[in-house]
């Protein structure tokens, strides 16, 4: 008889080994590496013919449900479970003996054709990349089997991942091999990959190679690249489910394509698998304040912190306080983040402008004016300008400010890259007015949610800025019944003949083409200088969290002009679907 093949999982696998080993009539033996042939030539020895098959198996590895990129090299584990041969005297094996020292377990590996025993057996005399990945492939395996046998007997054990803080000093190729300590050396190489896709380089905040990669908040990516970069993390963690920092890489591009609850998910399995992984419940507590729960958000952003200090955290964390109206605690945090940006030296000055430009609203909104002040007055002269210390004199002086000098505050300091939406409505629009005032030449919005309110901050905005030519709404039909009543039109009708008045072009397309429709998520404000990535119109009103970002690409990249061009002109999409 054929001997028995079982395509499993990993995980089946040891169970399977569990269940023979408990029993001490079996031999395990596991190989790796270039297992296909091997498997190919056992099938074909004639010795078999002779030997009784009826209860030995072959465990072979399943091959991965999806299409593996053609420069992956990726072969399967195979287990074989025979019978003990009866002239070997392998005893009687307490099943808590560790797996390392079994008789009845055995590991290989098997090379490729022309490789030595020296490209598969580890020295570390003379390490051989080739034999060091083995080596990985072999302590991997006999490590997460250990841990299974132990729980099986009880025992709870588990991995022992390294922290975040371990990565910090380390270049890209120190920390894959930190890693492969702990994680499957094909999930690790999948995750890399799925990196790659991103197309984000491995650097820190000084600019030199680093395994931690500095996340900054106005990364862009489009879809193609989250979606593929998507489906090789779930393949890195099909290859070993406990690989967590491809768990979080997959929740922060969930995040990026603006799926919160999901990212949250993935935050919280990588936090799980490995709660040393800081920036794993940092980013489950951005995601709670950004799905509408700041104080659980507070709790988890807290932990982490203790964790490890990073300055954005710091920053975010003052903001959500800001934006709660939690200023004493927000001061709190903006001292903090001032200690750590001098201890540093390691971000732009531009960061710690916002720090002081924060710190010196939240004292404004608690009345201390004596310390907003001198605030302020540290922050003209971090920006060595002197026309505008001139500007502000008076106002240091008298400790007064107008909402006009905040205004031009805010344009000097960049604040537009930390805005974030608060439960009040009106000083969330009243930001928003603020930069439409200021851009130059043109603004481009897309919006697949646009709603009427958008006309009246356009037009508010156009009351004060004489730089505009041209105007252009984007809008997808996710709003259909909004688009086709009246008071939409009779709101675009208004804005329409006010900028006619003003000699700037106005139109309102329709995206309303399925292929677009799926592409069609981005939302932006697009003008000369600035790309800006925007919540919905109605999120203004409804206190989201979300936040207002200056990004760091073209506006080609953000593919506007292409989708603008092949939609449908607002009235015309009326005309066809105002009767349906």
């Amino acid at each position: 008889m054929e001997i028995k093949e079982t395509y499993c999982t990993v995980e089946t696998m040891f169970s399977k080994i569990y269940e023979r080993l408990a029993t001490n009539e079996w031999k395990v033996d596991v190989y790796h590496g270039n297992t296909i042939p091997l498997l190919d030539n056992w099938r074909k020895l004639s010795g078999f013919k002779n030997y009784n098959f009826d209860d030995d198996e072959f465990l072979i590895e399943q091959i991965p449900k999806v299409n593996l990129p053609s420069d992956f090299e990726w072969t399967p584990i195979i287990v074989m479970c025979m019978k003990r041969e009866l002239e070997i005297d392998y005893g009687v094996i307490p099943i808590d003996t560790p797996v390392s020292k079994r008789k009845d377990f055995a590991q290989y590996v098997f090379g490729k054709q022309g490789q030595t025993e020296k490209d598969l057996k580890f020295d570390e005399n003379f390490p051989i990349p080739s034999a060091a990945r083995h080596k990985i492939m072999v302590e991997w395996f006999i490590t997460k089997l250990q841990i299974y046998v132990d729980r099986k007997n009880g025992i709870n054990s588990k991995i022992g991942h390294p922290q975040f803080s371990d990565f910090s000093s380390l270049s890209q190729h120190d920390a894959s091999n930190l890693l492969c300590m702990s994680i499957r050396l094909h999930s690790v190489w999948m995750f890399e990959l799925a990196q790659q896709k991103l197309e984000m380089k491995s650097y820190d905040k000084s600019g030199k190679e680093s395994a931690v990669q500095y996340v900054l908040e106005d990364d862009m990516f489009d879809n193609n690249q989250l979606n593929s970069s998507l489906k090789l993390l779930n393949i890195a963690i099909s290859f070993d489910n406990e690989n967590f920092p491809a768990w979080w890489w997959k929740g922060y591009v969930l995040y990026k394509m603006e799926k919160y609850e999901e990212a949250e998910q993935s935050f919280k399995t990588s936090y799980n698998i490995n709660p040393m992984w800081s920036p794993s419940i940092f980013y489950e507590g951005k995601m709670l304040t950004l799905r509408g729960y700041p104080h659980l958000g507070l709790e988890k952003i807290n932990k982490a912190l203790k964790l490890f200090v990073e300055l954005p955290w710091l920053v975010y964390k003052a903001r959500v306080c800001s934006a709660m109206g939690m200023y004493v605690d927000a001061i709190v945090e903006y001292d903090k983040a001032l200690v750590f940006f001098e201890k540093s030296k390691n971000y732009r000055i531009s960061y710690l402008e916002f720090i002081l430009y924060s710190k010196f609203i939240a004292l404004e909104k608690l009345g201390y004016h004596d310390e907003s002040f001198k605030v302020l007055n540290t922050l003209l002269e971090l920006k060595q300008d002197q026309k505008l210390k001139e500007k502000f004199e008076k106002s240091v002086k008298t400790k007064k400010i107008s909402a006009e000098q905040i205004s031009e505050l805010e344009k000097e300091v960049e604040v537009i890259q930390d805005f974030v939406l608060t439960k009040n409505a009106e000083e969330n629009i009243k930001k928003l007015v603020d930069i439409l005032k200021n851009l130059k030449n043109f603004i481009y919005w897309s919006d697949q949610y646009f709603s009427k309110n958008g006309f009246e901050w356009i037009r508010e905005a156009c009351l004060e800025n004489n730089s505009l030519d041209e105007v252009k709404i984007l809008s997808g039909i996710e709003r259909k019944d909004e688009l086709l009543n009246r008071p939409f039109k009779r709101k675009m009708d208004q804005l329409k003949k006010f900028l006619n008045e003003k000699n700037i072009k106005f139109q309102v397309k329709v995206v309303s083409d399925d292929k677009i429709r799926k592409r069609f998520h981005g939302r932006f404000i697009i003008s000369e200088d600035v790309v800006l990535m925007v919540p919905s119109v109605n999120n203004f009103n409804s206190g989201s969290m979300d936040g207002i970002a200056k990004i760091d690409i073209t506006i080609e990249e953000t593919e506007f002009l292409e989708w603008w061009e092949k939609s449908m002109d607002y009235v015309k999409f009326r005309d066809e679907n105002k009767d349906v």
